[in-house]
């Protein structure tokens, strides 16, 4: 769940939990303190009775919130030694082989490596491709999902490739 509409942040919640998506991440990056506390404030009680987690992301500032968890960006992830503490879940994301072993070394619940294929928000990054992403879930000791220009129809060949599934915020938009 991305801020880029930041009116559209909560009916594209709704949408995304009315298709049965069991898991949120938060990357409200341009909201406001203030805008992020009404946010979690509606949302956290919107996600419970669909049995969905809500994950804020590390990167929002004003992140002492009473959600699920923390999904730590990669340059959160490498700057610390052990995994955050009164967090009940803690994600990571990882781009290359160190990233995903210090995740583990840490004691993430579960990562997302990205991008596999070429995606809109991060245009000029080279993705990894299929094949590298198959090669780093090998080395996986948690569970992964795909994320990175991804669609609904991309979920068989992340769960052959050793994934648990996909993330995406427009695949579940559209």
């Amino acid at each position: 769940l991305d801020d880029a509409e930041p009116a559209s942040v909560l009916s594209h919640l709704e949408k995304m939990l009315a298709q049965g998506i069991k898991l949120v991440q938060a990357r409200l990056k341009r909201l406001s303190a203030a805008a992020i506390d009404d946010f979690v404030e509606t949302a956290y009680p919107l996600c419970q009775p669909h049995g969905a987690m809500l994950l804020m992301n590390s990167d929002v500032a004003h992140s002492n919130h009473a959600v699920d968890g923390i999904h730590l960006t990669s340059q959160h992830l490498m700057a610390l030694s052990q995994r955050p503490v009164n967090q009940r879940w803690v994600a990571a994301s990882c781009h290359n082989l160190a990233e995903l072993q210090h995740a583990e070394k840490i004691g993430v619940d579960f990562v997302v490596i990205a991008p596999v294929l070429v995606t809109q928000t991060h245009a000029d990054v080279k993705p990894l491709g299929w094949a590298e992403f198959e090669i780093l879930v090998s080395h996986a000791k948690v569970p992964v999902y795909a994320l990175g220009g991804l669609s609904k129809s991309d979920l068989s060949y992340a769960q052959q490739a050793g994934a648990q599934g996909i993330a995406a915020i427009r695949a579940f938009l559209d």
